[in-house]
């Protein structure tokens, strides 16, 4: 069985940068997403030229932390008082931005964000989202005029998400968003795993009946000197990147070209 790492959050602090250059300089994963209106976006931006790997750096969409970069999205349920996005209450206020005015502020902030990805020398196809924004509805309907106007064709949603899309009405909705995504003529990956321990209960057996990579999502920090992934399950548990691999070369698991 194969897989992709992808590290998310490049470019979010300066421990979570400097862990994810250190992975891919040395190979632990294969490629990563870069938030665009971070404290240390200029610096990721910076190292992946330096180490040569900029080919693997996707477009990280974020509606969730920090500032915004445009200014109409600051006056919507998305931000709070201060002008920043509201983590807190993300998932809400998802819910209560399907009016037209709400759908164009997300609009013009996707854009800027897409716009400064494309500026800092970036010319991934592949896109994925920050705590799942691009997973609600109003936000897909915001993005989707600019997909293809910024040259993205595959987008990861929650296609394959073993935790989340096994049975009940969030299954129902992921296969209708899907489906949706499909007909706009996008891809998703066929299988992911939002953790370590995830694919190596769920997803790894999976594979074996597949010939497809599945994509492992990690969010490594340097702690202690060590990239260390600080999202190993879902309880929260952090173990090294390189014993992560160890793991899953232990069940057979290999990186993927």
């Amino acid at each position: 069985m194969k897989y992709i790492m992808n590290a998310d959050d490049f470019g979010r602090d300066p421990a979570r940068t400097a862990a994810i250059d250190a992975c891919l300089r040395q190979g632990l994963i294969q490629r990563a997403s870069l938030m665009v209106n971070m404290e240390s976006t200029e610096e990721a931006a910076g190292l992946a030229k330096a180490g040569n790997y900029t080919d693997r750096i996707c477009f990280h969409l974020n509606l969730t932390d920090g500032l915004p970069m445009t200014e109409a999205v600051r006056n919507t349920v998305l931000c709070g008082k201060n002008g920043e996005f509201c983590r807190a209450k993300n998932k809400t206020v998802q819910r209560r931005c399907f009016s037209r005015r709400a759908i164009a502020a997300i609009r013009q902030e996707c854009e800027g964000q897409m716009q400064r990805f494309r500026a800092l020398g970036f010319s991934s196809t592949h896109m994925d989202s920050h705590l799942w924004c691009l997973c609600s509805f109003p936000v897909w309907l915001a993005v989707r005029p600019l997909l293809k106007r910024y040259g993205f064709q595959t987008v990861r949603t929650m296609k394959g998400h073993m935790y989340l899309t096994n049975s009940g009405k969030l299954s129902l909705y992921y296969r209708f968003l899907q489906f949706f995504i499909r007909c706009c003529g996008f891809k998703n990956p066929e299988i992911w795993s939002g953790c370590p321990d995830e694919f190596l209960k769920q997803a790894a057996p999976a594979q074996k009946r597949s010939d497809k990579a599945a994509e492992v999502y990690v969010h490594p920090k340097m702690i202690d000197g060590i990239p260390t992934d600080t999202v190993f399950s879902y309880q929260w548990e952090k173990r090294p990147v390189a014993a992560e691999i160890e793991l899953l070369s232990g069940i057979g698991a290999i990186p993927a070209d």
